[in-house]
């Protein structure tokens, strides 16, 4: 596999057009946008030439935009351009560290849909070597096109609000078109032998995660950096415990 490209109908941020998304297509089914994920780093030789065939790569490589705005990703988070670049979001056991940024000068975020750069490349939580990434739309969209069944929304709200993915209490997303939608590729099994447990308190899962037990665990490094979200019009006080501790109040 060396590429993966994503057509997002309907709506995508305009001021990403030309930068990650191509321009306007037309199609039977209607108007959309694409934007690809290089996986293969670039070479002079052709991958389709027989004659004299491009060799395979062992190491992993992640390109967004190769023919446009070629935004290089890091192999593993630990890599000093990470922190400079990007920004940490919260771990999923399977996946990992979510790591994000816009186009907004800096390495932090603004929060406005329309400077969200459209995927979020996540990292083992131990070893810090990429494992996947999603596409990102600021919009709900439809799983026939292959996007995720779970939809977010901009409003802090339990329980998928999308600033569920960060880690930040400030966090508080505006402009989407009516929620937010991802689409998953994992470079290895999900749930494989030895998969990403979030275990990266001294070998442990931390005790405190958010937003519930019943529906996802995310974790920060730290209980401050829990974004705030409302529920039946109260917000919840994070507590900690030996046990896993859902902060989110019956």
């Amino acid at each position: 596999l060396s590429a993966i490209e994503a057509d997002y109908y309907d709506h995508v941020e305009k001021k990403l057009v030309g930068e990650f998304f191509t321009q306007k297509k037309n199609a039977k089914d209607g108007n959309y946008w694409s934007v690809a994920v290089l996986l293969r780093k670039p070479t002079k030789q052709g991958l389709c030439d027989k004659e004299n065939p491009a060799k395979a790569q062992a190491s992993k490589y992640l390109a967004l935009a190769p023919e446009m705005e070629n935004k290089i990703y890091p192999t593993n988070s630990n890599d000093p351009k990470m922190k400079a670049n990007f920004v940490e979001g919260h771990c999923q056991p399977t996946m990992g560290f979510h790591w994000f940024s816009d186009i907004s000068p800096g390495k932090d975020l603004t929060y406005k849909t329309k400077n969200l750069i459209p995927i979020s490349v996540f990292y083992n939580s131990v070893t810090g070597e990429m494992q996947g990434f999603y596409f990102i739309a600021t919009e709900q969209k439809l799983i026939s096109q292959f996007w995720d069944p779970v939809a977010f929304v901009d409003t802090n709200q339990f329980p998928m609000h999308f600033c569920n993915q960060f880690c930040d209490p400030n966090c508080q997303f505006k402009g989407s078109n009516g929620g937010f939608a991802t689409m998953h590729f994992f470079f290895q099994e999900r749930f494989g032998p030895g998969y990403d447990k979030c275990e990266f308190d001294n070998g442990k899962t931390p005790p405190i995660y958010y937003p519930s037990k019943i529906i996802y665990k995310f974790f920060c490094r730290k209980t401050e950096d829990y974004p705030e979200y409302s529920y039946k019009g109260r917000m919840p006080n994070i507590v900690g415990g030996d046990q896993g501790v859902d902060i989110c109040p019956a």
